[in-house]
C-alpha cells in the first residue's frame, strides 16, 4: 500500500475492501481517494443547514454517505446515515450530528491532503 492508503488504513478506513472494490487496482483506488477532497457534497450540506434547507441537507449528506461507503470511510458513513434517517423522519435537530460529520470529514480530508 502507498502512503495515503496506508495512513487511512491505520486511521480506521477500510482500505482493504476499497482495493477489492477496485479489483485490486491500488492506483485507481488512490486516484479516487485523492479526489475525495474535491467532493462538494459536505460543503453543500453544511451551507444548506445554515439556510435551514433540509431537503438540500439531505441531498448533500446522502451523497456523502454513498461516497464514504464506497471509499471505506465507515465512521463517516455511519454519521451520514444517522442524519439521513433523522431528516427523513422530519427530525431537524441535527446540528450536533452535523458536527460529528464535520469532525470525521475534516479528519479524513486532513490525512488525504498530506498526499495530494
Amino acid at each position: 500500500m502507498n502512503g495515503v492508503l496506508n495512513e487511512l488504513n491505520e486511521n480506521g478506513v477500510d482500505i482493504k475492501s476499497v482495493i477489492e472494490r477496485f479489483a485490486g487496482n491500488e492506483g485507481l483506488c488512490t486516484k479516487f481517494i485523492l479526489k475525495f477532497v474535491d467532493d462538494k457534497s459536505f460543503n453543500e450540506a453544511k451551507e444548506a443547514l445554515n439556510e435551514k434547507d433540509f431537503e438540500k441537507v439531505l441531498v448533500g449528506v446522502h451523497t456523502l454517505k454513498g461516497v464514504s461507503a464506497n471509499l471505506g470511510m465507515t465512521d463517516l458513513y455511519k454519521e451520514c446515515d444517522n442524519v439521513v434517517i433523522k431528516i427523513r423522519a422530519n427530525d431537524h435537530e441535527i446540528e450536533k450530528d452535523m458536527q460529528k460529520i464535520e469532525d470525521e470529514y475534516d479528519r479524513i480530508v486532513n490525512i488525504i491532503k498530506k498526499y495530494k
